[in-house]
């Protein structure tokens, strides 16, 4: 029979090493518990402004840097297995930041595109 309404036995350890600074990763890898489950039982059980004081901030210098070196790596021909191994990171986030970017691209280029058929159609009526 499942256990309701109870904490799991290693979340008190969880949030000391949160507390203490660790990423959910390390966490992971100490209590040998999923990533996923660490996040939903963290946010489950500390208050929002608790739990928000303890994650890092999206915006790191590091991940320019390494946002950066993929683009980078993409413009020379890279693919992302070849690019993924290179930064350290998942291929899956290869693939997702180049996605991404090209969205960013495509959205600004449909903008400059509007922009311009409006302005011609201005041009036109006047």
């Amino acid at each position: 029979m499942p256990r309701r309404n109870k904490s799991p036995y290693w979340l008190d350890q969880a949030i000391d090493l949160r507390k203490d600074g660790d990423t959910l990763a390390q966490i992971s890898n100490v209590l040998l518990v999923p990533v996923s489950t660490i996040r939903y039982q963290l946010a489950l059980n500390l208050a929002r402004d608790e739990y928000d004081s303890y994650c890092k901030e999206p915006n790191t210098a590091d991940g320019r840097q390494r946002t950066k070196a993929i683009f980078g790596f993409h413009k020379e021909g890279l693919n992302g297995n070849q690019i993924a191994k290179l930064v350290g990171v998942s291929r899956q986030y290869v693939y997702k930041l180049i996605r991404m970017k090209r969205e960013q691209e495509d959205a600004l280029l449909d903008y400059e595109v509007e922009k311009q058929v409006i302005k011609d159609r201005r041009n036109n009526h006047a």
